[in-house]
C-alpha cells in the first residue's frame, strides 16, 4: 500500500502553480491532470484540483485541494499441478490531497523572475475492491469464490523547489527543480523536474500546460487561471 501511494504521490501538488510574472496576485485557478507512473499501465488516476493563491510583497501563499480517481480491472492466472486458478479483479481508487505553500519571487529581468517556494501536503488513498476466483482442479471439481476489501492509507509530503520564468509578451515559459521528502512508514527523497507554459488571454484571464517529473511518475495537466 505504501508503495502505492508514494508512487501515486505527485510531489509537491500535481496541479498546484505559481504566480506569473503579469500576474502577481491573489488567483484562483481550475486544474485538470492524469498521472502516469513508471513501468504501470493499468493505473493512470485522472481528477481535478482547485487553487487558491494570495499574494502580497513579492510572497505569496497558496492552498490546493485535489481529487483524483481511476478505476481498473485485472486478471491473474495460476496453474500448478493440482489445480488451475483464474481470478478477476476490479479496484476502485481515490486519491485526495492538500497542498499548502509559502514562497517568493526575485526578479532577475523586467520579463523574468526566480521563484522559490516550499510547503506541505497531506495524501490520501482509498482503495475498494471485489473479484472472484475460478478454482478448477485437475480430477474435474471446480468451484468459484468472491471476495471484498477496503484500505486507506495516508502520508505526509514535504517539498521544496525552485523555478525561472521568462515572459514573452502573452507568452511565459517555466522550468525548474525541486526535492520532496514523503514520511511514512518507508521515507525516501525524489527529485523532481517540472516545466510549464502559460498564455494570458486577458488582465484576468490565462490557461497554462504543465508537466512534471519525480522519478517514479510524472503527470500532465491544463489550467485555467482566474486573476483578480
Amino acid at each position: 500500500m505504501n508503495s502505492i501511494l508514494k508512487q501515486v504521490a505527485l510531489a509537491s501538488a500535481l496541479f498546484a502553480s505559481t504566480a506569473s510574472l503579469a500576474n502577481s496576485t491573489n488567483f484562483v485557478e481550475l486544474g485538470y491532470g492524469k498521472i502516469t507512473l513508471d513501468g504501470v499501465d493499468e493505473f493512470k488516476p485522472t481528477g481535478i484540483a482547485v487553487t487558491v493563491n494570495k499574494a502580497f510583497d513579492g510572497f505569496y501563499l497558496q492552498g490546493t485541494y485535489a481529487a483524483l480517481s481511476d478505476d481498473f480491472k485485472g486478471t491473474l492466472i495460476e496453474s500448478d499441478y493440482y489445480a488451475n486458478i483464474e481470478t478477476t479483479v476490479e479496484v476502485e481508487t481515490d486519491l485526495n490531497y492538500l497542498t499548502l505553500l509559502v514562497g517568493h519571487q526575485f526578479d532577475v529581468t523586467d520579463v523574468g523572475f526566480v521563484d522559490v517556494y516550499g510547503g506541505y501536503s497531506r495524501y490520501k488513498l482509498e482503495l475498494d475492491y471485489s473479484g472472484i476466483a475460478d478454482i478448477a482442479y485437475n480430477d474435474g471439481y471446480s468451484y468459484q469464490e468472491s471476495f471484498s476489501d477496503k484500505e486507506s492509507d495516508t502520508s505526509d509530503h514535504y517539498h521544496i523547489e525552485a523555478a525561472y520564468e521568462h515572459s514573452f509578451g502573452a507568452l511565459s515559459a517555466r522550468v525548474g527543480l525541486g526535492l520532496e521528502r514523503i514520511q511514512d512508514d518507508e521515507s525516501e527523497t525524489n527529485f523532481v523536474y517540472l516545466a510549464k507554459l502559460s498564455y494570458q488571454f486577458t488582465d484576468s484571464i490565462s490557461a497554462n500546460v504543465s508537466y512534471r517529473n519525480a522519478d517514479e511518475y510524472d503527470n500532465f495537466g491544463v489550467n485555467l487561471r482566474y486573476s483578480f
